[in-house]
Formats: C-alpha cells, sequence, structure tokens
C-alpha cells in the first residue's frame, strides 16, 4: 500500500530500520557523503511536514518496501527527487557508493513503478511542471523512471582529488571577476543559452522563468563569482562552504575557454573544493581537471520528466523571432 508519510512515520523507520540501503536518487547536496548519515537527514528532512515536499511510503505489512521524497528546488514548478529507497534492488548495503544490480521480482519492479507514478500525480496536483531525478549511470532504476515518462536528458561525472597542490602563487589574476549579484540573473540565463546544446536547453527550461525556478538550492555557505565582460556575463563559478555541502560547478561561454584554467586554479585554491561535477556537455573542462589531480568517482544519469499541467489563464505572450 502506497501512503503519505509524516513525522510520526519517522520512528517507525527508525525501529524498523526502515530506510537502510543505499538513496539510489543523489541530490547534489549529499555527493560525497556517509550513506548513515543521509539516512538521517531523511528522518529530518523527508519526513518534516512542508508544502514544498512529498514523501510517500511503500508499506508491504509493516514493513517498508519502498520510499520516495521530492521537493521543489528555486521555484514550484520545478521538483527533484532527492530520496528514493526501493528494497526490492539487490545492492550492497556496505558500501557508500551506489551498487545496484538487478530487481528481485516483476512484481516489485510494478510496485516501484506505482510508487513513482503516485510521486508524479501529486506533484502534478501541486502544479509542478517538471521533475528530476539524478540516478548512478547503468542503474536499473532508469528502465523503471522511463516507463514512468522519466526521459535521460545528460550524463554527469564527478571528480574528486586528494592533496591537489596549490596552483602558482604567480598566475594574473582574473579580469572582471566579482561576486555573484542578484540581478546576475537574466544575464545568467543568457550565458546558459550560450553554453548549453538545445536539448539540454529544452529539457531544463527554454524560458527564463523555466530556467530561475530550475536552479538546484544553495546550501551551506555557497560562494558563487561570475566573470564580466562587455556588459554580458562569460563565465559562472559556484563553490562549496568551508563544510563540504556540494560538489564544484562553473559554466563558461563557449568564446571565452580561456577563462576555464584561471576559474579552476580558484577553485582548488579555495577551501572545500575539492570535488567537481561535470555534465558532459562540459567535457572540454575534463582535461584541466585531470591535469590537476582530479580522477573521476562516478557517473550519473539526469533524468527528467514533463509533467502536463491544465493552463490557468489562456493568453498570448510575446516571443523572439
Amino acid at each position: 500500500m502506497i501512503q503519505s508519510l509524516h513525522i510520526s512515520d519517522a520512528l517507525r523507520c527508525i525501529l524498523l530500520n526502515g530506510v537502510n540501503g543505499p538513496n539510489v536518487a543523489c541530490p547534489k547536496e549529499a555527493m560525497g557523503r556517509k550513506a548513515s548519515r543521509e539516512n538521517v537527514n531523511l528522518c529530518k528532512r523527508a519526513l518534516t511536514p512542508s508544502p514544498d515536499r512529498i514523501t510517500l511510503g511503500w508499506w508491504k505489512g509493516v514493513n517498508l518496501g519502498g520510499l520516495v521524497s521530492a521537493h521543489t528546488r528555486a521555484g514550484s514548478r520545478i521538483w527533484e527527487v532527492d530520496r528514493l529507497y526501493l528494497h526490492s534492488l539487490g545492492s550492497d548495503r556496505g558500501s557508500d557508493r551506489d551498487a545496484d544490480t538487478s530487481w528481485s521480482s516483476p512484481a516489485m519492479e510494478l510496485d516501484s513503478l506505482e510508487l513513482l507514478e503516485s510521486l508524479v500525480q501529486q506533484a502534478g496536483c501541486k502544479s509542478a511542471e517538471r521533475i528530476f531525478l539524478r540516478i548512478p549511470s547503468g542503474s536499473p532504476v532508469a528502465l523503471v523512471a522511463q516507463r514512468c515518462g522519466f526521459f535521460p536528458s545528460f550524463e554527469e561525472t564527478l571528480f574528486e582529488g586528494k592533496s591537489i597542490p596549490a596552483a602558482s602563487s604567480g598566475d594574473p589574476p582574473i579580469p572582471n571577476l566579482r561576486t555573484r549579484l542578484t540581478q546576475d540573473d537574466y544575464p545568467l540565463f543568457q550565458l546558459f543559452n550560450a553554453a548549453t546544446p538545445p536539448p539540454v536547453r529544452t529539457a531544463l527550461g527554454l524560458t527564463f522563468d523555466q530556467w530561475r525556478d530550475s536552479q538546484e538550492g544553495l546550501q551551506g555557505n555557497t560562494r558563487q563569482w561570475v566573470v564580466e565582460c562587455d556588459d554580458r556575463i562569460t563565465a559562472w563559478l559556484s563553490l562549496p562552504g568551508s563544510h563540504r555541502s556540494g560538489p564544484a560547478q562553473m559554466l563558461v561561454h563557449p568564446d571565452h575557454h580561456g577563462l576555464a584554467p584561471g576559474l579552476i586554479n580558484l577553485a582548488l585554491n579555495s577551501a572545500g573544493a575539492r570535488s567537481w561535477l561535470l555534465p558532459d556537455y562540459q567535457d572540454y573542462l575534463r582535461h584541466y581537471l585531470e591535469h590537476r589531480g582530479l580522477q573521476v568517482v562516478t557517473n550519473y544519469t539526469m533524468l527528467i520528466k514533463t509533467v502536463a499541467v491544465p493552463v490557468r489563464s489562456p493568453g498570448v505572450a510575446a516571443v523572439e523571432a
């Protein structure tokens, strides 16, 4: 039986060890953390009542056969699945990395499909237009998610490094580098359009409002910089806080790839930036990261589902030719 979970279910989950095992969903803020710590965060976040979160459990009698939880990103129209526990999957539960192998039975696969479909239905009732799900590449969850309407949009690679030597202190400063401001949102959307291939732009958001709502929430003391040239933003850099709340990310205009080495040096000389999330459409950065000593840890697939929602107010809108 699938039903919404509430804070009162937290004790039930803990006593029955209901959320033991790997979280198949891979939200950015959880990358590199211990699975046990994430299970504690599950009870803290996913089971706390909030209009911006949906948590569903698949109960088989008193046993929890699966759990899915999603929350809004930067805007209420974009949701992300950040907790997905499917006990019907064989996995190495003693590992911090996901090691999914196969489904235990076709019946359990159907139950897991129903769990995801129920989440999509409830998110649609909350006016969700897109739902994101990041999973380890090659996971059998992809087959079930695609049956539910999730489409693989792009791949991502997580790089990590330890004892990385600092860059030369004699490197010239990056010109026109400054902290990101609130008014930079639209120029960053223009950078996104210039640096991202059309299929990915279509999946993430074609309009400014869609793109803005799809941004992942900032965790901890996240720091962001931009490089400005001729009144346009040509590069963006995001670094986690000192407590490591996620990997570093960067976006560079195709006409300004020469900014990449300096920005990577800036990131790796900063505290907390020892991991990097690289989308496959930014593969030109791979050489720079490997040259600085970062190594591939794991690969992810970003699945995105478009949800049909009723039109609230029919009308016309201006578009660029």
